[in-house]
């Protein structure tokens, strides 16, 4: 996930009287969360509960969400179906950017369990992991490039992944039990996502 924020405000300056903190948040399914609660919009099947929006209402930012279900890269740039780019949200008066990457779905140690609610082969778990790794990576690799912090959500969330019984997991296995899609977090994944994105910001903050 990477990370912009405007310039503080220097000491010297007048404090301005509180304003609303404009938030954007862009990516895909894991960022629009499907199937969590009210559905805001059912097109890119964004809910109201998403990670986003819970770190929006915690911060009582205005969030402007534009993730959604199946966006690719070229979504940021390009059209998705009907759907604008979703870098059409951003503009001078934006405060806060959030570009979401995955947490940490499978056995960071890529030795899983097959099971009923999870039907892939042992072999798949090592493969799938690393995978997603590099996934990860290249995001991390452009926000680093472009001086932009980027938010692991990944370890954030090791130790979770849909592997695990169902009272330690934050991501839901292929076969959904718990109210979220398939191999997307649950609602706790989704709070400890929030959390990270908190954490990085607070820290951006503090370092300026």
């Amino acid at each position: 996930m990477a990370l912009s924020t405007v310039p503080a405000v220097s000491a010297s300056a007048a404090v301005p009287a509180p304003r609303t903190v404009d938030y954007v948040e862009l990516g895909d399914s894991y960022g629009s969360g499907p199937r969590y609660s009210l559905l805001v919009d059912p097109a890119c099947v964004r809910s109201d509960q998403n990670h986003p929006s819970l770190l929006a209402a915690v911060e009582n930012w205005q969030l402007t969400g534009s993730s959604c279900g199946g966006a690719t890269t070229v979504a940021l740039t390009g059209p998705q179906g009907t759907k604008s780019p979703q870098l059409d949200a951003l503009d001078a008066d934006m405060d806060v950017v959030t570009l979401v990457s995955h947490p940490d779905l499978f056995p960071d140690d890529g030795v899983g369990r097959t099971s009923s609610l999870v039907p892939l082969a042992a072999g798949d778990f090592a493969h799938l992991r690393d995978t997603e790794k590099r996934f990860n990576a290249r995001p991390a690799s452009q926000a680093r490039a472009r001086s932009v912090r980027y938010v692991d959500t990944y370890t954030a969330t090791i130790g979770h992944d849909m592997c695990k019984p169902a009272k330690e997991r934050w991501i839901e296995p292929p076969v959904v039990v718990a109210p979220a899609a398939g191999s997307h977090p649950n609602a706790q994944g989704r709070q400890a996502m929030a959390t990270a994105v908190q954490r990085a910001l607070r820290c951006v903050t503090h370092h300026r």
